[in-house]
């Protein structure tokens, strides 16, 4: 038996690499990175200081999405307005953490980046977003009594805002305890994205409509909503 096994040894050859393999480097998992946890963590604390905001806020916003009148009884209300831009401004910190767990906005060039720099940049986009919607909203503002609907209409956006950011945390933590793929995850957070910001237009439409009649409103709409989405998208596609 052992004569075989010599002879195997003596004509074959033993190769060698001559340079180091590489392998290739683990990225770390996404609660790992500093930034995610510290961002997890601040948000957390925020809403435990703004907890009253959140329970007078939430029945009220989340009116609005069945009865386009309840966004003018809410802005009618100088605390409740503002305790709803506070929350809206804190649940960015989640919408953000939750879009780039998911890559809801995941063009080309993010992935070059560092990962610790992937967050931040998440939230820089997020944030040019809304100021563009601010800027478009503050430059076609009606010189005319319409004013007050008009500012209606857009700061409905944040009402909805609130409730979308709450539904996207809890499908999150709901799904990932019961091991659903990560795969899977993202594209039930873009159907609810679209079923909320449908809503949402729709909604919008019934408050422009108040005070334009339908090509007015088909303007508004694409000059204040159509125009910031769809840079939005060209840039995840195109850039």
């Amino acid at each position: 038996m052992s004569e075989p096994i010599q002879q195997a040894f003596k004509t074959s050859t033993l190769q060698l690499e001559t340079h180091p393999v590489e392998h290739p480097v683990q990225d770390r998992p996404w609660q790992a990175e500093p930034v995610n946890s510290t961002a997890a963590v601040f948000f957390i604390v925020l809403v435990m200081l703004n907890i009253r905001n959140f329970m007078e806020v939430v029945p009220a916003a989340a009116q609005t999405l069945w009865r386009w009148r309840a966004n003018f009884k809410l802005e009618s209300s100088v605390h409740l307005a503002r305790a709803r831009n506070i929350c809206a401004v804190l649940c960015c910190i989640p919408f953000c953490m939750t879009a780039n767990r998911y890559a809801f906005y995941a063009p080309d060039y993010l992935k070059s980046v560092p990962s610790w720099a992937d967050m931040p940049l998440t939230v820089a986009v997020g944030l040019g977003y809304f100021l563009l919607r601010l800027f478009l909203a503050w430059q076609l503002e009606p010189r005319s009594r319409n004013r007050e609907a008009y500012k209606v209409s857009n700061r409905a956006y944040f009402s909805m805002f609130v409730i979308q950011a709450i539904a996207i945390l809890l499908t999150g933590m709901l799904l990932s305890m019961f091991g659903m793929d990560a795969v899977i995850i993202r594209k039930l957070y873009w159907i609810e994205l679209a079923l909320f910001y449908g809503v949402f237009l729709v909604r919008k439409c019934q408050i422009l409509s108040t005070f334009c009649n339908p090509f007015t409103t088909f303007l508004y709409l694409c000059a204040l909503e159509l125009l910031p989405t769809g840079l939005l998208a060209a840039s995840a596609v195109f850039v």
